[in-house]
Parts: structure tokens; C-alpha cells; sequence
């Protein structure tokens, strides 16, 4: 999991509460878990902005920890499946995708390799690669594979209608996953290439420190009258 956390100086609040003391720690409390749902708003509006077509598996990647009068912390984090993704975007560095995940019954992609859609892949109306359709693109696969019995496995078949892997370059075709619709038609389908890198572009840490910073006060504030009108 990756978590911020955002120190926020409590003197100068605390220094005008005399004689609410007791209400102090349940309305800091509130007021923290206020800041981060708003930051968490504000990343998913920073994500939303930054990013082209997300999913809302992508928007909805971050998570808060509430606080509570006992500990006065409230944490705002990414979730642990969004990680391999969202971390290139923060920190730079490679990628991990989720199609990748999905070929791995396979043994796919081969080691230190990243897969691309082909010609032939299908997408999501988010403009991303169906991953129901590379599971059944592995299903299929797998269904066709000649077993151990009497001879060695076989990682594609050469009959017409299948797909067959290629894990290093053959002739023309470099590795990756192809749909055979003929003896002499082949389609791609997805392709294996080494890992681009990626610069940092998402300043999470930034986004969420600026809005928990012009947030907190305001929370805080709503917290205390609330905490006052409603003592007894």
C-alpha cells in the first residue's frame, strides 16, 4: 500500500480552545477524516484530468483510514491492485498491467517483457483492452494444447481457427499471441515488447498536501461549532 501522511500544527487551534478541551479530540477527529475525503476527491478530480479515458477502477484506486478521538490520524492511500500501475505514474519507472496478470496461466509474457494490443485485440468502452477477452483467448489456448502424454508440449497449434504464442521472433511475426483464420491469414493479437519506462506525471503527493492543507482549517472550524452547540 502506499499512504501520506500530513502534519498540520495544532497550536494555534488548540491556543483558542480553552475550556473545550474535552470536545477538542472527537471534532479533530472529524475534521481529519473530513481533509480525507476531500483529498480523495481531489485526486480522483486530478486523475480524471491527467489521465486519458480512465476506468473507475483507475478513479477509484484511492482509499482513506478514518481517524478517531484515540488516534488523530486520518490516512489517505492507493490501493494494493492499483499499485503496479498508479506507483510508474507517481515515481516513474516501468509498468506492470493487468493483462499481464491475465496471461500468466500461460507462462506470458516471457520474462522482462510487457504485452501490446494488436490489430486484432478488443476493447473496453474506456478504450482499454478487454481482460475478459485475453481470459478467454488463455482458455482457449489451453483447451487446444497437446498434452504430455508420449510427447513434448506444444505452445500453439497450426490449425486453421486457433491462436498459437510465439515467446521469440519468428520470420515476420515478433512475439506475442495470434489468431490463425486461415493456412495463409494470421492476425495479431496482442504483442510482446520490453518494458517502456515512464517519467513521473501525477503529483500525488503534492494534490493531496495542497488540498488537505486548504481543507483542514475549514473542517476543523465546522467541527468545533458543531462539537459546541451539541455539548450538554
Amino acid at each position: 500500500m502506499l499512504k501520506m501522511t500530513i502534519d498540520i500544527d495544532m497550536g494555534s487551534f488548540l491556543a483558542r480552545l480553552n475550556g473545550l478541551r474535552e470536545q477538542v479530540p472527537f471534532a479533530t477527529a472529524v475534521a481529519l477524516t473530513k481533509t480525507a475525503q476531500q483529498v480523495k476527491k481531489d485526486l480522483r478530480a486530478a486523475m480524471a484530468a491527467l489521465f486519458e479515458a480512465p476506468s473507475n477502477f483507475t478513479l477509484n484506486s484511492d482509499y482513506i483510514e478514518r481517524a478517531t478521538k484515540t488516534s488523530l490520524t486520518a490516512y489517505v492511500g492507493v490501493k494494493k491492485g492499483a499499485l503496479s500501475w498508479e506507483r510508474p505514474e507517481i515515481y516513474g519507472g516501468p509498468r506492470q498491467q493487468a493483462l499481464e496478470k491475465s496471461l500468466a496461466p500461460l507462462g506470458l509474457p516471457p520474462a522482462g517483457m510487457w504485452v501490446l494490443p494488436g490489430a486484432g485485440a478488443k476493447f473496453t468502452s474506456g478504450k482499454h483492452v478487454s481482460v475478459v477477452w485475453v481470459r478467454k483467448i488463455v482458455a482457449q489456448i489451453q483447451a487446444n494444447a497437446p498434452s504430455n502424454q508420449g510427447k513434448k508440449r506444444s505452445r500453439f497449434t497450426r490449425n486453421a481457427d486457433s491462436y498459437f504464442v510465439l515467446t521469440q521472433k519468428t520470420g515476420r511475426l515478433a512475439p506475442g499471441i495470434y489468431y490463425r483464420a486461415s493456412a495463409h491469414h494470421v492476425l495479431t493479437m496482442l504483442v510482446f515488447v520490453r518494458p517502456p519506462r515512464y517519467r513521473a506525471k501525477f503529483n500525488f503527493y503534492r494534490v493531496a498536501e495542497n488540498s488537505a492543507r486548504r481543507s483542514f482549517p475549514v473542517e476543523f472550524e465546522k467541527a468545533i461549532a458543531t462539537a459546541v452547540a451539541t455539548a450538554r
